[in-house]
């Protein structure tokens, strides 16, 4: 590659850049087929690569992934360059949904607000380029004795060809092709250091779009725009100081919370030349039998077109707005790449060829070195974790926001897609005791009230009080004073069958005692036609006479279904019921779980709004077959009224004992899965690749991260679930006993007691 005549013309130019000048393009060849053309007589086209999650990978699934890169990167037309970029840019998120609850909106405005993180974009360019200097002279030679245009039409069909070439073995990856617009506004952006995005009406890249220069000094670059200055420098790959190289340099370098460009280089050539290479190196370590002998199996899987030879090159462009910050930045991004078995150097007289080289038709990298398919492949994984989505069918927004472990948002929803045909989003959270999962609900919970539905769960130790009351929703202890009035139900024909059910049920009356199931029916039917507010004393006392049918509903006048009130009315957005005392009587578990879970699915039916339904420690439930029966006739019924269940567990041990366990796992869309050493029993129900088993054993639980999954696609993203940005209202989401007490005396002393507790420390 011979590229000294256009470094030296770059090295004695000006120092101070007009980028407008000197990017090489021109402006756009065809809009539609979105091709730029440069004043050297070269063309490109751009693809944005989706990217794809590899939490729920297969090694097997893995190992495909790298042939098709290894196969895509080996064929590439010598004629053609293909020019990487992957930019992690930092962005700040605005809150914009609103939640009528002014206590909620408070947290959810002070979680999503200025929410700051990063977004990571996967941008390949192919281009064309003029050869050295024997082949210039050759091909304007064929200039002269050729139709006019002959050889530009030749260089953009290669390009096509290319492109088809890259949709073909990149297509799981999820490449877009850009159009003219877009691929001149990814330059755009280069030049100007900040995202550009204008529209070329006449086609050309003119000085008002480009508005910045460029200052070259010793180790470092200033962009100056508009008045103010960015400081930039280029760490690259002198050399590979590793065995074996990595797949994870990508996944580290983008842990590090710092704006950056990676950029790759990539340029094929002829196998012939590829395999004179390797053969003149074997001659010259001759008296190496070590390299001799490495060389020797490289010749022939070269040979064999097991293996290819492409030139390389490997750089990050750190900016900052400061050169101290710049100088932590780069040692960060140098240290993480010097771990992973890199060498790498602060660019100096190269960072000015560097610069310029991503542009089309510019081949003046003194970097590139060359290096195997096998490698570049394992390098550039396109790996890109879950993005979520901004909306799901209960409004036009996430549930929330949280960041994974590369700082790029996850716009969090239950359901597994935003579709409003009420896709299924029923979540199954796993986590032991103090992992956070009633925390981690709670906060959830309150940013749901954003969205027009009922909010309802079911309690343990009073964890979830504390939040409810705080937003003034209704919060019940089942106990004596507990009221519900199951005929306070609508009279309709659904109800009706229901309440018959439901006598049945309190009264321990089998299907076969037909005299006593006509008279609860007669009873039922004369009751509504000459009563208003009934009660369970009225159907006691309207009971035909049967023999000892009266008795059987005796000892229920003094229990919680004998009242004129019902707690359970859905007047407030949010209502959880705790169900410690209840759980212990399993008769009257029974009896209040066909009540509640009938009540839940007749709201969600008649308001038509969708719900959102959390049961804690579903273990519990399961023992009691009545319970556990309308349980999950609720989880499949719900999803049809754009309703959704959650279930909180610890493990899944006891799942080992259900007959029906497949059903519960099946049914659901996502796991949430909190760090665990014990993962046996989660691996027996649900299919876990070797990454995700490492995050959960490996991983702090005080790091406060969990493994979110989709149970449909398989991907997973890892979630941090810190919410120690809430600061003062993070203690809305206390569980503890002390702080449930304290509220209490706070709220018993009137207003403001909520700023009071806010205040106070935990």
């Amino acid at each position: 590659m011979n590229i000294l005549p256009r470094f030296l013309e770059l090295l004695i130019s000006k120092p101070m850049h007009s980028i407008a000048e000197d990017n090489n393009i021109i402006g756009i060849y065809d809009r539609s087929a979105g091709i730029i053309v440069t004043k050297d007589d070269n063309y490109a086209i751009g693809f944005e690569i989706g990217g794809l999650s590899y939490g729920g990978l297969t090694p097997e699934d893995e190992e495909a992934l790298h042939l098709t890169r290894k196969i895509f990167f080996a064929k590439n037309n010598p004629n053609i360059r293909i020019d990487i970029s992957v930019k992690k840019e930092s962005l700040s998120l605005e809150h914009h949904a609103r939640a009528k609850n002014p206590h909620s909106s408070r947290i959810i405005q002070r979680w999503e607000n200025n929410f700051n993180a990063y977004r990571l974009s996967y941008y390949l360019i192919l281009s064309t380029k003029n050869k050295g200097i024997l082949s210039f002279l050759e091909e304007k030679r064929e200039k002269m004795t050729t139709e006019g245009g002959e050889n530009s039409l030749y260089k953009i069909e290669q390009l096509k060809d290319a492109a088809k070439m890259l949709e073909l073995y990149l297509g799981r990856f999820r490449p877009r092709a850009l159009d003219g617009e877009e691929l001149m506004n990814v330059y755009a952006s280069y030049c100007n250091m900040s995202p550009t995005l204008c529209s070329y009406k006449d086609g050309y890249l003119r000085d008002s779009y480009i508005d910045s220069n460029i200052l070259f000094k010793r180790d470092y670059i200033i962009h100056e725009r508009d008045g103010s200055e960015i400081y930039s420098r280029y760490i690259a790959i002198k050399a590979y100081d590793t065995e074996e190289i990595s797949s994870s340099i990508l996944s580290t370098l983008f842990n590090i919370p710092v704006s950056m460009n990676v950029l790759f280089q990539i340029q094929s050539i002829s196998k012939e030349s590829v395999l004179w290479k390797v053969s003149q190196k074997i001659k010259m370590n001759s008296q190496n039998e070590l390299v001799v002998a490495e060389l020797d199996t490289l010749l022939k899987e070269l040979q064999s077109d097991r293996e290819m030879l492409l030139y390389f090159s490997f750089a990050v462009m750190v900016s900052a707005k400061t050169q101290e910050e710049l100088n932590q930045r780069c040692n960060e991004v140098k240290a993480a790449l010097v771990a992973k078995g890199l060498i790498a150097v602060r660019e100096t007289l190269n960072q000015q060829p560097l610069y310029f080289s991503f542009f089309p038709g510019r081949t003046i990298n003194s970097r590139t070195r060359l290096q195997s398919s096998t490698a570049i492949s394992t390098i550039l994984t396109f790996e890109k974790d879950i993005e979520g989505f901004s909306q799901n069918s209960w409004g036009e927004s996430p549930v929330t926001i949280f960041k994974n472990i590369t700082e790029t948002p996850y716009f969090f929803n239950f359901h597994m897609s935003p579709g409003k045909d009420c896709p299924n989003g029923h979540t199954l959270v796993i986590g032991n005791t103090y992992a956070g999962k009633t925390t981690f609900m709670s906060f959830l919970m309150t940013c749901l009230t954003k969205f027009e539905i009922d909010i309802f769960a079911l309690d343990k130790l009073r964890g979830m009080h504390n939040f409810c009351t705080f937003l003034g929703g209704d919060y019940s202890d089942i106990n004596d004073e507990f009221r519900l009035n199951p005929f306070s139900l609508a009279p309709t024909h659904e109800n009706s069958l229901f309440l018959n059910s439901f006598l049945r049920l309190l009264g321990n009356i089998d299907e076969r005692e037909y005299e006593e199931v006509n008279a609860i029916a007669d009873t039922l039917e004369r009751i509504y036609e000459n009563s208003e507010n009934i009660t369970l004393l009225d159907f006691y006392e309207s009971l035909e006479r049967v023999p000892n049918l009266k008795h059987r509903y005796k000892s229920h006048l003094d229990g919680i279904f004998a009242h004129p009130d019902d707690a359970l009315s859905f007047q407030k957005q949010i209502t959880i019921l705790n169900m410690d005392s209840v759980l212990k009587d399993e008769i009257k578990a029974s009896h209040l779980a066909y009540y509640v879970f009938h009540k839940i699915l007749y709201q969600a039916k008649t308001k038509g709004k969708g719900a959102f339904v959390f049961v804690d420690e579903l273990k519990d439930y399961l023992a009691n077959d009545v319970m556990a029966h309308k349980l999950l006739e609720t989880i499949l019924e719900i999803r049809k009224l754009n309703g959704v269940v959650a279930l909180g567990v610890q493990n899944l041990d006891f799942f080992d004992n259900i007959k029906n366990a497949s059903s519960w796992i099946n049914s659901m869309a996502h796991f949430a899965i909190f760090p665990t050493t014990n993962t046996e029993s989660i691996q027996k129900h649900i299919e876990l690749t070797p990454a995700e088993l490492r995050f959960l054993k490996n991983t702090n639980p005080l790091e406060r991260k969990l493994l979110w999954k989709n149970a449909n696609t398989k991907e997973s993203v890892i979630l941090d679930v810190n919410l120690s940005r809430l600061r003062e209202y993070l203690r809305v989401f206390s569980s503890s006993a002390e702080d449930v007490l304290q509220m209490k005396a706070l709220l018993a002393e009137g207003e403001g007691w909520r700023e009071k507790y806010l205040q106070r420390e935990g």
